[in-house]
């Protein structure tokens, strides 16, 4: 597996914890041969990838970014320079176990994402804030994934690399590559993993980024399965509209501004939703290739 297998792990001003990661990933893949260990140092001020280079023992690929680029755009970085089969992703503030992730990518398989669902609720608002943004997936998306912005996940490097495109640089990366993948109508599985207090700085997530999760995840379902968004709205408008204008052309009135403006935006939205529709087949066959 570890000839085959990578694990990327996007840091900004991780410096006082990479070095226990990466002894963590030595101990938890031992006596075996490790798997190639890319860390993306996302502009960090503090020396994060100098101390991971200093690391004797541990083969690392350290890639920098001049200046802070976002997660996604890490995550990104850290794919293209991974060159293995299976990829699996962990954050450098020391809260995922490296064991969890050997357990992840023992289970990848291809066409599969392996997600890791963690067991620890956190504090109330980021509980509520979790529950509504996989709320929000699941009616916008049809994906029904617990843990839909967990950072800790397994899949094959190649259909990843086609999605990259098509993917957000911000926070927003993890909630919009499983929502991808259950869009694709590929299998999303999830394995509960043990999640431990950060060693050492704070989260990065702000409430922004739950707002761009949002907006990416929309984004994500037009690009992808348009008939989501523009049928139901579509025959909303048109069905209001045809129920505005009865009573009026029951009283001989005709049609009413209102009612011809709402008729004509739901034939509009639903032609729209057809063109999208084809684009969308497109766009598909592009992201899938010969993974099909």
């Amino acid at each position: 597996m570890n000839a085959e297998s990578a694990i990327v792990i996007p840091c900004l001003d991780e410096a006082a914890t990479i070095a226990g990661v990466l002894r963590d990933i030595e101990r938890a893949f031992s006596p075996g041969p490790l798997p190639s260990i890319v860390v993306v140092d996302d502009g960090s001020t503090d020396g994060t990838g100098d101390v991971a280079r200093r690391q004797e023992g541990i083969p690392v690929l350290v890639v920098r970014h001049d200046h802070p680029r976002g997660y996604g755009e890490a995550i990104k970085t850290g794919i293209l320079n991974a060159h293995a089969d299976m990829i699996c992703l962990m954050d450098g503030d020391g809260q995922h176990a490296a064991s969890d992730a050997r357990r992840l990518l023992e289970q990848c398989r291809p066409r599969t994402l392996v997600v890791g669902r963690r067991n620890d609720p956190g504090a109330g608002s980021r509980r509520v804030a979790r529950s509504l943004l996989r709320r929000w997936s699941r009616a916008i998306g049809g994906t029904d994934v617990q843990d839909s912005n967990s950072g800790m996940m397994a899949f094959p490097r190649a259909l990843a690399v086609r999605m990259l495109p098509f993917l957000p640089e911000g926070m927003a990366y993890s909630d919009s590559f499983k929502l991808l993948f259950s869009l694709l109508r590929m299998a999303v599985t999830e394995v509960p993993i043990d999640v431990g207090a950060r060693r050492a700085g704070r989260s990065k997530n702000r409430v922004m980024d739950g707002v761009r999760t949002v907006f990416s995840t929309l984004v994500m379902v037009v690009l992808i399965n348009p008939t989501r968004v523009f049928l139901p709205v579509g025959i909303g408008m048109l069905g209001f509209g045809v129920a505005w204008g009865i009573p009026f052309l029951v009283m001989g009135r005709g049609l009413t501004a209102v009612s011809l403006t709402m008729i004509l935006a739901g034939i509009m939205c639903l032609f729209f939703g057809l063109i999208f529709r084809i684009l969308a087949g497109i766009t598909q066959s592009i992201i899938v290739g010969p993974d099909r």
